[in-house]
């Protein structure tokens, strides 16, 4: 029962999730006032000054990246306990929502831990890619859900 929809969009979570991770994806891209280029990704952000460049960490958002890619995958192989699968996509939901507030979290720190005015902030497509995250696993929930309701419809006929 591996080739099921639900299966291929579990699939694509934990894909998105690796290649947010691996692909260094700017989330924000601007610059300061005095002309400094700023960019935030999704692992770190980094601050290219002319005397060098100023890093941060951003490990909250990695390590929930990295959960939120597991518990997919783990879900994608739990095609005989669909209840079980169900509770991990559900948890799926609560750290995507996490995932989207740490996102926007790390930015505020960046801002605050660099202290200096922001002339202009470009939002980049990495920065929704969580929406798409959201949506695929609103369509594997559903999935699952309606195998378990045919089941259901299955046993009681007989």
């Amino acid at each position: 029962m591996i080739q099921r929809k639900q299966s291929l969009y579990l699939f694509l979570v934990t894909i998105i999730c690796l290649v947010m991770l691996i692909g260094g994806l700017p989330l924000f891209k601007g610059t300061l006032k005095q002309g400094i280029k700023y960019t935030v990704l999704v692992t770190s952000g980094s601050l290219e000054t002319g005397l060098g460049i100023k890093e941060t960490e951003n490990t909250s958002l990695v390590i929930l990246l990295v959960v939120i890619a597991l518990t997919s995958f783990f879900a994608l192989f739990l095609y005989k306990k669909q209840k079980l699968q169900l509770r991990f996509v559900a948890l799926n939901f609560l750290l995507m929502g996490l995932s989207v507030f740490v996102m926007f979290q790390s930015y505020n720190q960046f801002n605050e831990k660099i202290g200096l005015m922001i002339h202009s902030t470009q939002y980049q497509p990495a920065l929704f890619l969580p929406v798409v995250l959201v949506l695929l696993n609103v369509l594997a929930y559903r999935g699952i859900k309606k195998d378990i309701d045919l089941l259901a419809s299955v046993d009681r006929l007989r």
